[in-house]
């Protein structure tokens, strides 16, 4: 008995065409990928332009609180490594609820010592010549707080 071949199987035995029907003959589509880059909402770029003007100390300006430190590391970010965090496009609120814990239960609410826990983890990242990228999973939680403590308390003597 011979078997019966259809279209699709002789589309997906012929050569050079595989890639082309493969998710057709597996039962699904494949979704259309965009090769556009994702634009920030424009609340997480304020966030991250007001950042920006927290860390160069714009004259009048007052933080608003987490936010604007998720905005001050993602301008770090692009400093470092010439590029977006593209994570925050997803990952925005889980970034700001991870800094605002940090900023509330270990620095204790003070902005600026948050921007100077910024800076340093900044410098840390410059000086691991591309180990490691700065990820705000890695910045906003305790561990880097002590992280910095311990090193601030080397460099005091």
């Amino acid at each position: 008995m011979a078997v019966r071949k259809t279209k699709a199987a002789r589309l997906w035995m012929s050569a050079g065409r595989v890639e082309t029907h493969a998710p057709v003959l597996a039962g699904r589509v494949k979704k259309k990928v965009s090769t556009k880059e994702k634009s920030f909402s424009k609340f997480v770029f304020e966030s991250i332009e007001r950042g920006r003007k927290a860390l160069l100390e714009d004259e009048g300006f007052s933080p608003t609180g987490a936010p604007d430190l998720v905005g001050a590391w993602a301008w770090f970010h692009r400093e470092i490594y010439g590029i977006e965090p593209v994570e925050l496009h997803s990952e925005w609120p889980a970034a700001v609820a991870a800094a605002k814990r940090v900023l509330v239960e270990y620095l204790h609410g003070d902005f600026d010592i948050a921007l100077d826990f910024l800076r340093w983890n900044a410098a840390r990242a410059r000086s691991s010549k591309g180990e490691s990228r700065m990820k705000w999973r890695f910045v906003f939680n305790g561990s880097a707080v002590t992280d910095w403590k311990v090193s601030e308390r080397k460099r005091a003597g």
